[in-house]
């Protein structure tokens, strides 16, 4: 082995595994990861704890005092603390860095056809960003708002059918702010249900146009009820929410829907959609 080589050995090769390890049983010994059972959490905490202690460590050789005792005595506790506690532990993936920039690696996955609302080439987690588009921000209004498994009405691996269904619209209109409808007409037994008949969906904003309509669930010999969401009725204007498709609340014989619209659409026109019976599922 050259000289070379001997000096740059641990840069050449770096076992990142060993190095965790060493830094756990560092910061282990000090009982500051006492009480954490995730084994990842008490990487990262380790991590975080040896980032404090490099930072000290440049304080201290920078200021003109160098006494940086008395905020050591604090900053160790309070990443424990704090990093312990955080929610996104327990939501998202938290990758901690040594260096003030690194690079970030994940994977991330694409639909391979167009169904079910997803485009060929879409992520799978919606959003209508792909890799690292992501670092742009994610679009959650229009057709992106229903899109991803985590809005639960993805259905993507349903199988797929037809049918050949009457709608009929059961109520129309203008959806209100808190528990009121207004501006509705329809079916007295449905209209009295107010922002129930869309339950209160936070997607459907106050002042939202919507039909609602109902259609036999014998129409759908080959339908899943317990997959209603893979169902795409194709009315035409306005976009159908799919995750309020539900077994009718006042009459368990029927399916209902809702269509929601997606710009200048009145109640009249996304009824006529419904009334005219254009149906499709998948």
């Amino acid at each position: 082995m050259s000289i070379i080589q001997k000096l740059t050995e641990g840069v050449q090769s770096v076992d990142k595994q060993k190095e965790g390890h060493a830094l756990v049983a560092k910061w282990r010994e000090l009982g500051l990861l006492e009480g954490l059972k995730d084994e990842r959490t008490v990487n990262n905490i380790a991590l975080l704890l040896e980032n404090q202690a490099k930072e000290l460590l440049r304080e201290a050789s920078t200021m003109s005092g160098g006494d940086v005792e008395g905020f050591a005595a604090v900053a160790f506790p309070l990443v424990r603390r704090v990093f312990g506690g955080l929610i996104a532990n327990e939501l998202v993936s938290v990758q901690p860095m040594s260096l003030p920039t690194g690079l970030i690696f994940f994977l991330d996955f694409q639909h391979d056809r167009t169904r079910l609302g997803a485009t060929a080439g879409d992520s799978v987690y919606g959003g209508g960003r792909v890799a690292n588009e992501i670092t742009g921000g994610v679009i959650l209004t229009g057709a992106n708002i229903e899109k991803s498994f985590y809005n639960m009405n993805n259905g993507y691996s349903s199988p797929t059918g037809s049918a050949s269904a009457t709608y009929t619209v059961v109520a129309s209109g203008t959806v209100g702010s808190g528990d009121g409808l207004n501006t509705w007409t329809g079916t007295a037994a449905y209209t009295a249900l107010r922002d129930r008949l869309v339950r209160f969906d936070p997607d459907i904003a106050s002042g939202t146009i919507v039909a609602v309509a109902t259609s036999p669930l014998t129409s759908f010999s080959q339908l899943d009820v317990k997959n209603l969401v893979a169902m795409v009725p194709t009315p035409g204007p306005g976009r159908m929410q799919r995750r309020l498709t539900v077994v009718d609340p006042t009459d368990s014989t029927k399916l209902m829907f809702v269509l929601a619209a997606t710009a200048s659409e009145t109640a009249n026109v996304l009824k006529a959609a419904w009334d005219a019976g254009i149906s499709d599922y998948r």
